[in-house]
């Protein structure tokens, strides 16, 4: 028996593959229209609910030794690839499933907030967030106020979507703040360019002084919001789910099942197993890959040798279901890791003698997100 997660990426990854042509210039053109005319009329909110997931969340953290995040972190580099496979555990292992039922299930209850997401039929499974302190990174990625944006996605179609964001660990800091009422409904109405700069002069206000595990909060896509910087000595982690009413490749788990399911039977060592393998293979690709540059490897040979750790039986089993599922889970730690080195130059330096070894990092990454993908297909 596999877990609503596990089954729906085979679902998905299928999909995923059939899906075929371009949208019309017309529908495109359509949506983007009804999505400017939809846009006004989902105000910029945020509800804070008498609710908490406190035992939740302190049963799965259980599972996850936080403090070895902070440990033996020798580069900026090195760290970077601790953050995304703990974004995996945080996001694939069977505990994590318990906690995002629960999550679930808490936030479509009547009344638990004012967007009634019971009626939503879709949502995405936990995304997390990692504010290491005195982060190198983090003083680049966040400006001393707020990293601002709103969560609008063309991919959700008309009807939006719905955050709810809860808190892993205890903040000792704000963690989220936004603006005030009157600047974010002004920058609502008054077009992209001029309410932003009406964001971005406004004093910033956390949602609240600290946040306590577990207390969750939920906002409207359209709402302005920011992460702000760890200014403290622990590491701070949040987890992070969207509702929408829109099938895509961020929400496609049901909410009617993730209601009603029972995970009793599932055989949490192969489960968690499965998770700790993706995680070994995506590590492989990054040390093979860098180990080609360091040591001047031909490319060839490096991707011959990616293909291989991929295909490696010790990896992943002769379960063609199974193979996509951990497939699917190292596309996610890959194509994390290719954005932020995109994203923060600063992640490779830390490792790389040069501009020309970074570069060759970045094309080499791409090369086997290629590959991956080439063998995924294969298997459908």
């Amino acid at each position: 028996m596999k877990t609503t997660l596990f089954s729906q990426i085979i679902k998905l990854e299928s999909h995923l593959n059939q899906k075929t042509g371009a949208s019309s210039s017309l529908s495109f053109f359509l949506n983007k229209l009804l999505m400017k005319a939809t846009h006004y009329l989902q105000p910029p909110l945020y509800f804070l609910p008498k609710l908490s997931l406190k035992d939740s969340v302190e049963q799965a953290n259980f599972d996850y030794k936080i403090e070895d995040l902070t440990k033996n972190n020798d580069c900026i580099f090195s760290t970077e690839i601790k953050k995304i496979t703990s974004k995996v555990d945080l996001t694939y292992k069977y505990s994590q499933q318990l906690l995002l039922q629960d999550l679930v299930r808490q936030a479509t209850l009547k009344n638990s907030t004012p967007w009634k997401l019971c009626k939503y039929e879709y949502v995405s499974p936990l995304m997390t967030i990692i504010h290491l302190p005195k982060d190198p990174i983090e003083n680049v990625e966040i400006p001393e106020h707020g990293s601002f944006h709103t969560d609008r996605d063309e991919l959700f179609g008309p009807d939006g979507s719905i955050i709810v964001w809860l808190p892993f660990t205890n903040y000792s800091y704000p963690g989220v703040a936004t603006k005030s009422l009157i600047s974010r409904i002004f920058s609502h109405f008054l077009g992209n360019r001029i309410g932003r700069n009406i964001i971005f002069n406004s004093k910033s206000i956390g949602l609240r002084s600290n946040h306590k595990l577990g207390d969750w909060i939920s906002w409207s896509d359209t709402f302005w919001h920011g992460g702000l910087r760890n200014s403290t000595d622990e590491c701070a982690i949040a987890l992070i789910i969207r509702f929408s009413k829109k099938y895509n490749n961020q929400t496609f788990l049901p909410v009617s099942t993730l209601l009603t399911e029972q995970l009793e039977g599932i055989d949490i060592d192969s489960h968690d197993k499965l998770v700790s393998n993706a995680n070994q293979i995506f590590c492989s690709i990054i040390d093979i890959n860098l180990n080609s540059i360091l040591t001047e490897k031909r490319e060839s040979d490096n991707i011959n040798c990616v293909l291989q750790s991929l295909e490696d039986n010790s990896y992943i089993d002769e379960n063609i279901e199974t193979k996509l599922i951990t497939l699917h889970i190292v596309d996610y730690a890959l194509s994390t890791f290719s954005n932020r080195i995109k994203a923060f130059p600063l992640i490779l330096k830390s490792k790389l003698d040069n501009d020309d070894q970074v570069e060759k990092m970045e094309y080499l990454i791409k090369l086997s997100l290629s590959d991956l993908n080439n063998l995924k297909r294969s298997y459908l």
